[in-house]
C-alpha cells in the first residue's frame, strides 16, 4: 500500500494528513513510504493536528506560546508528549512521579499547579512565592513574587488564565494573614504573571496589580478578570477588584447554608458554589453596592454525587458555555460537566484512578 503513495504529489498527501490525529500520523510514518515520512515531518500537518487536538480536547490547555513561535519539530514534540500523557493517564498505568523540594512548605502554605502542568507555584515563605519549572531536566526554582509581608504566613490562592492572550498569561490572587494571630482581616494581593522567553529557556515574571485589605480570613477564593469571590462560613462575598489598585468594591453577599467547599466563576457573570447540599449557580448583578443576595440562584443537584468523599478541585475547561471541573472520589477522579442551560442535567465521566495521593496537589488544589 505504501508504494501507491509514492505516485501521489506531496500536496495531495498533505491534504490527507491534515485530517489525521497524532497517533495516525505517527502510524503512517512507519509504513515504509519515503513520501509519507517526509510529509509527516512538515509544519502544516502538525499545525492542523494541534488545532484539531485543541478543539477535541477543550479540557486540556493548549501550547504556552502562539504556534508561530515553535519550530516544526517542537510542534510535533508538543503534541506527541500530550497524546502520550493522555494515553498513560486513561490506561491506568503507573505514573512517573516528579519530586520537588518541600523545605519551604509548611502548614498554611499553598501549592498551585498552573494549567498546562509545567509551572508549580508554592508559598509564600518569608514574603516570597516561588515557581518550579517541572519540565526542566532538574526542577528549577525562581522567586516569582517578592516583597510580601513576611509575617503573613497563611495563604489562600486562585488563578485566572487569560485565554485571549496568544501566550501564557494569568492573574493570581493571594489572600494572606498571620496564622498565629487571632482571626481578623487579611491582605488580598493580585498579580499578573506572563511567560517570557521560549521553550526550556522560558520563565515567568510577575507584576503586582493591586493590594487590598479584606475584613475576613477566607476559607477559599476564586478569581476572574474582574471579580474575586471569598468564602467564610456560610457566606460568599463577591467584589470587583479592577476599580482601583488599592480598593475593591463589594457587589454581593451570598448566604449559602451548605457551607461552600469550593467556588469558581463561570462564563456569563456567574459564580458556582459546591457544597454538601449540591451545586448552586448564582448570577452576579451588574451594579455595584452592597446587596444581601445575588440574583436568581439555580440549584443543580448531583444525584448522590454530593457526598463528603467528593471534593471539587478545579475547573478544567470551558466549551460552548458548558463548564467542566474535576472531582476527587474515593476511587479516582471524575469530571462533572455543568451545561450552560440550567434545564439540562449534569454529566459525569471518569478521568482515571490516581496512582499516588500526592498528585492531587497538582489538580488546581
Amino acid at each position: 500500500m505504501a508504494d501507491h503513495f509514492e505516485k501521489l504529489p506531496p500536496e495531495l498527501i498533505t491534504q490527507i494528513f491534515v485530517d489525521l490525529d497524532c497517533n495516525s500520523i505517527l502510524a503512517a510514518r512507519r509504513c515504509g513510504s519515503e513520501s509519507l515520512y517526509l510529509v509527516s515531518k512538515t509544519r502544516p500537518v502538525w499545525v492542523c493536528a494541534i488545532k484539531k487536538h485543541i478543539l477535541t480536547h477543550p479540557w486540556m490547555p493548549g501550547p504556552e506560546e502562539c504556534l508561530d513561535a515553535y519550530t516544526d519539530l517542537e510542534l510535533e514534540q508538543w503534541l506527541v508528549s500530550r497524546t502520550r500523557a493522555e494515553s498513560g493517564w486513561s490506561s491506568g498505568a503507573r505514573h512517573q512521579l516528579r519530586e520537588v523540594p518541600r523545605s519551604t512548605l509548611i502548614y498554611g502554605h499553598k501549592v498551585l499547579l498552573v494549567p498546562g502542568g509545567r509551572w508549580l507555584l508554592a508559598g509564600p515563605a518569608e514574603g516570597t512565592v516561588i515557581v518550579y519549572d517541572l519540565e526542566a531536566s532538574e526542577a528549577k526554582t525562581k522567586d516569582l513574587i517578592t516583597g510580601l509581608d513576611p509575617t503573613l504566613d497563611c495563604c489562600r490562592a486562585a488563578i485566572h488564565i487569560d485565554k485571549s492572550s496568544p501566550g501564557l498569561k494569568f492573574n493570581v490572587a493571594l489572600a494572606l494573614w498571620c496564622l498565629a494571630a487571632p482571626p481578623g482581616s487579611s491582605v488580598l494581593s493580585i498579580w499578573n504573571v506572563m511567560l517570557s522567553g521560549h521553550g526550556l529557556d522560558a520563565e515567568l515574571t510577575a507584576q503586582e496589580l493591586g493590594s487590598f485589605t479584606i475584613p475576613l480570613q477566607p476559607d477559599m477564593i476564586a478569581l476572574d478578570d474582574r471579580h474575586i469571590a471569598q468564602t467564610t462560613g456560610n457566606q460568599i462575598r463577591i467584589s470587583r477588584w479592577t476599580e482601583s489598585p488599592s480598593a475593591h468594591v463589594m457587589i454581593g453577599i451570598i448566604q449559602n447554608p451548605g457551607a461552600p467547599r469550593w467556588i469558581c466563576f463561570l462564563p456569563g457573570a456567574r459564580v458556582l458554589s459546591f457544597s454538601i447540599l449540591g451545586i448552586t449557580v448564582y448570577r452576579i448583578p451588574p451594579t455595584t453596592g452592597h446587596t444581601t443576595t445575588v440574583d436568581r440562584p439555580t440549584h443543580l443537584w448531583m444525584d448522590g454525587y454530593c457526598d463528603r468523599r467528593y471534593y471539587a478541585m478545579s475547573p478544567i475547561f470551558v466549551s460552548g458555555g458548558d463548564v467542566g471541573f474535576t472531582v476527587r472520589t474515593a476511587g479516582g477522579v471524575k469530571a462533572i460537566i455543568i451545561p450552560a442551560s440550567s434545564v439540562q442535567p449534569l454529566r459525569f465521566s471518569d478521568l482515571g484512578i490516581l496512582c499516588h495521593p500526592g498528585l492531587m496537589l497538582g489538580i488546581g488544589c
